[in-house]
């Protein structure tokens, strides 16, 4: 682990992070880096139950939709989970104002595209984190020109001298800025059997799939999904793709989309952003370095397999050069 000469170093002792930790991630008038180090410690949750400030809203930014989905899924189905009142800002959500709430969240481009809006009540936002900051990052580089300069953009919307903004993940990009480095006492050794021949590998998924073992295939690949099929031409599992991953799935096979189905296929859009909490999971992710749509950073992965929250008895990354 690489650590600059002034990091902050917090430390916790538990599988969840503390309030405590959480708050010194904060700095008024601050714009800050945080490397959480482990996935699914908690951090976007015990930032939506802070005490809020009198007459003062928080923000929480979210790299994606399936991401800020997922939360607001959580809050409608278990609300007495949450001590503030929470609202959602996306394309497909019913929250249009920002009254009669504690905490506001948006996904990225929502945020920028409701700039106006937010100004008018800038002077009373009192903490901004920006989870997930390397998708945000990474994504502005591909294919969401709204995301350049995010960090800039986010520090000019919320310019109020008091307003503290950060940042978390726990994959930062190579060279990143980091301000403050969680250092976690409970983390478990993962091993991550690498492979090349996908026949292999999916051969190993199939009779996986037969014996009923809970599984978790992550691809961008439609011949991989396809290969999935069975005798009767069909995929059944838990999709959780992009849309136009599904139609050409949809062109080769009937998909069978089942929720609780023990496979569960996962395009790039599922890498992040939702939780695995079945036990015995096994992994599967596939790479191939020939074709654009099917190359990852090395967060992607770490992301994705982290998706099993219980841990995974079995990780696979099948890579073709």
């Amino acid at each position: 682990i690489y650590r600059e000469e002034n990091m902050k170093i917090l430390h916790s002792t538990k599988k969840y992070l503390s309030t405590e930790i959480i708050y010194e991630c904060f700095e008024s008038g601050k714009q800050l880096s945080v490397d959480k180090q482990v996935c699914g410690n908690g951090f976007s949750h015990g930032f939506l139950n802070l005490d809020i400030r009198l007459n003062k809203k928080n923000i929480l930014i979210f790299p994606n939709r399936g991401a800020i989905m997922s939360k607001h899924d959580d809050y409608k189905a278990k609300g007495y989970k949450y001590k503030n009142k929470i609202k959602f800002f996306y394309k497909g959500s019913t929250d249009i104002d920002f009254n009669n709430a504690d905490v506001l969240c948006f996904v990225a481009d929502s945020l920028i595209y409701r700039k106006d809006s937010i100004s008018n009540i800038v002077l009373d936002i009192d903490k901004v984190l920006c989870d997930e900051s390397h998708a945000t990052e990474q994504q502005s580089y591909d294919f969401r020109e709204v995301l350049v300069d995010f960090d800039a953009k986010v520090k000019e919307m919320f310019y109020a001298p008091e307003t503290s903004i950060t940042k978390v993940t726990a994959s930062p990009r190579l060279f990143s800025n980091t301000d403050i480095f969680i250092e976690n006492a409970l983390i478990k050794e993962q091993i991550i059997y690498k492979s090349s021949n996908r026949i292999d590998t999916i051969n190993r998924i199939n009779a996986d799939v037969r014996k009923k073992e809970n599984i978790i295939v992550f691809t961008n690949s439609s011949s991989i999904i396809y290969n999935l099929r069975n005798y009767k031409n069909e995929v059944k599992a838990n999709f959780k793709i992009g849309a136009g991953l599904m139609i050409s799935i949809c062109e080769l096979v009937k998909v069978i989309d089942t929720p609780d189905s023990n496979l569960v296929i996962c395009s790039s859009r599922g890498f992040e952003g939702w939780d695995d909490f079945r036990e015995g999971v096994k992994v599967y992710f596939f790479e191939d370095r020939g074709r654009d749509e099917e190359c990852f950073y090395i967060s992607n992965l770490y992301q994705a397999i982290n998706r099993a929250r219980l841990g995974a008895i079995y990780i696979e990354y099948c890579r073709r050069e």
